[in-house]
């Protein structure tokens, strides 16, 4: 087909945005750059299937040179990349970074990054954590070439009709699927990886090549002024959504209509106009484009190693010196390694000597991550508690840690529907630490046959009921919590938070009674008021590894105290001495913990399966559900009186 040099300056342009959006969090600043990966999905759907029609036409296409050509194009750049960065992040990674590097090596190797990350990776948390994080897209897109080529060449020999009516189906469920996972699910990390809720930014680019080489087949005219309009407004709509997109908004979703149709409405246009000509056709813009890929391969490696290796504020001169290291790699590798593959010449050989190198890789990753890597090592296994969070949590239901979730999921998971015919059931309220001691206490109170309800809601003021209107989101959690003890007027209702953090800007006393005295008014008849567990300024594991392992001690069922440094003294004595209403109890894991200085984190030998509390201060399941046997000792007796 013929080559726009418009939509190379729009592939600049797209790889310029996310590289604005990934320098972002060190320069403290929010940009929505990272809908330029939109940007380059539409461009890749519309290139791949104008080659395919094209080829069709001339009766030239095979798949095997179709694949060949992906090949020539994809992996030179992306084996030197990662056979570089991977050396390079070798020397300044811990053990379990190493085995993490390994890991997603393989999946970068097999182009399934994005499948294991659709329920454990936060994109924008994971861009301090992952130097392969953004392979993520490369994998969709080349699934995307691996199937589309088969399908598209199955119906085009059945039918050719059947192409776009498939497109339009496949584009039509795959953004339905997408709305459906961000708005009723309300996981817009799904959404954001999974490559079903992605496919129709790609068949955007497929349904449009389809229709223009159909039209130029009838007529090559189009109304000026409508390419002026269609192509201003293109330009527009990707301006708007890297204006109002953040990393807090419910993305994919309706948002990522905007680059999309606003890069279809910008190829749609033509070249000619005056927004792709002046703009687009930019020399800069088109220089970059051409490096785009190499660009956008490298940078994210380097800004990796960069955080790895200068730990404190970076300054603006240290991240133009990355911006440049990058483009020259970029550049280097596009003209020195990748250029010489995609001329053509012996394909045979271009061919092995770039998989045989891709597969070398894999087995490397694989073998090396189950034979070097010592994963019973007291620093492995405490940076992998830290590092993998909340997927310490077996189960997150009725845990409010993503801030997308509306009471609607949490409706939706039961946490407030009260068993028919039952009794037996507890209600749980409180944040995040609530949350924790609630993969401990589910599971006790099952055994027990007693229901446990409730919401556990991170990023809400639990407590604030007058005025329930400052969060929409928390104000909606709490009412329907209320609702339903006024309905049910449970026998116990468990209070768990994290009572530092609320003395801090709160009289956590008066919060607290004033809160008890109103579900006490809906017929609560006992409520239980959870200590907060002990704290650790840097975090528990992170608190042993100083402590003990950098010293090559072993690590003992107890240690020192280290709290939080913002943290009011004394908390866990001030809540205990806090003059109750009849019928609240208050019990302390302070004191089933820690003597004096010194607590226990250990709830039997084995580190890697009982440490009792993963971060700062929130519980392991094995160490809730200690905790919540001596906690709830009498719990049956409290809810049958």
């Amino acid at each position: 087909m013929k080559y726009r040099k418009d939509i190379q300056g729009l592939r600049g342009f797209a790889v310029l945005a996310v590289l604005s959006d990934h320098f972002a969090p060190d320069i403290r600043q929010t940009s929505g750059g990272f809908v330029g990966v939109d940007v380059f999905f539409v461009i890749s759907g519309f290139l791949i299937t104008s080659i395919i029609l094209h080829e069709l036409e001339e009766n030239d296409f095979s798949l095997a040179k179709f694949w060949r050509r992906r090949i020539r194009r994809i992996f030179p750049s992306l084996v030197v990349m990662l056979t570089i960065s991977s050396i390079l992040l070798w020397s300044v990674l811990t053990d379990y970074g190493k085995y993490e590097l390994l890991k997603n090596l393989a999946k970068a190797a097999t182009f399934s990054s994005n499948i294991g990350y659709t329920t454990t990776q936060d994109y924008f948390g994971g861009q301090t954590r992952n130097p392969l994080l953004h392979l993520w897209s490369l994998a969709i897109e080349e699934q995307f070439y691996l199937l589309w080529p088969l399908t598209f060449l199955f119906l085009h020999r059945i039918n050719r009709r059947l192409t776009i009516y498939f497109s339009y189906a496949i584009t039509l469920l795959s953004f339905v699927a997408n709305l459906t996972v961000v708005f009723y699910f309300e996981n817009k990390s799904f959404a954001f990886y999974n490559s079903f809720t992605r496919i129709w930014e790609l068949m955007l680019g497929a349904i449009l090549a389809q229709h223009l080489i159909q039209k130029a087949q009838t007529d090559n005219s189009k109304p000026f002024r409508f390419s002026q309009a269609l192509s201003f407004s293109g330009l527009v709509l990707i301006a708007v959504s890297l204006s109002v997109t953040t990393q807090d908004s419910s993305f994919p979703g309706y948002l990522a209509l905007l680059p999309t149709i606003g890069t279809v409405a910008i190829i749609a246009a033509g070249p000619h106009n005056l927004v792709n000509r002046f703009f687009f056709k930019n020399p800069l813009l088109i220089w970059f484009g051409g490096i785009s890929y190499a660009l956008y391969l490298w940078h994210f490696p380097m800004l990796f190693l960069m955080r790895i290796t200068h730990t404190g504020r970076t300054n603006f001169l240290l991240l133009l010196f990355i911006f440049v290291i990058s483009v020259l790699l970029a550049f280097a590798s596009t003209k020195l390694i990748e250029a010489p593959f995609r001329r053509e010449g012996r394909r045979g050989f271009a061919i092995s000597s770039l998989l045989i190198p891709m597969c070398a890789l894999l087995v490397f990753a694989l073998v090396i991550q189950s034979v070097t890597i010592d994963k019973a090592d007291p620093d492995f296994i405490l940076e992998k508690y830290s590092a993998i969070g909340w997927g310490n949590q077996p189960d997150l239901n009725c845990l409010r840690i993503r801030k997308e979730i509306t009471v609607r999921t949490l409706k939706r998971q039961g946490c407030f529907n009260i068993p028919d015919n039952d009794n037996r059931f507890i209600f749980l309220v409180g944040d995040s630490h609530s949350g924790s001691l609630r993969s401990g206490l589910k599971p006790f109170l099952k055994s027990k046959r007693i229901s446990l309800l409730g919401a556990s809601t991170g990023w809400c003021g639990w407590y604030e009921i007058d005025p329930l209107t400052d969060d929409k989101v928390c104000a909606a959690i709490t009412q329907e919590f209320l609702k339903a003890i006024s309905v049910s007027k449970p026998k116990l209702v468990i209070i768990d938070a994290y009572w530092a953090k609320l003395a801090r800007g709160e009289d956590v006393e008066s919060a607290l009674l004033k809160y008890i005295h109103l579900i006490q008014s809906l017929g609560v008849k006992k409520i239980i008021v959870v200590g907060q567990v002990p704290t650790y300024n840097d975090g528990l594991p992170h608190h042993l590894q100083f402590l003990y392992g950098e010293k090559g001690m072993q690590i003992p069922s107890e240690s020192k105290r280290a709290p939080v440094d913002n943290d009011p003294s004394g908390i866990d004595e001030r809540m205990a001495n806090i003059k109750y209403p009849e019928g609240v109890y208050y019990r302390s894991i302070d004191e089933i913990l820690c003597k004096l200085d010194y607590c226990q984190i250990l709830v039997g030998p084995n580190l890697g399966t009982d440490l009792i509390v993963w971060d700062y201060g929130h519980l392991t399941p094995v160490g809730a559900r200690f905790v919540t046997e001596k906690l709830f000792y009498d719990v049956e007796e409290l809810i049958s009186r």
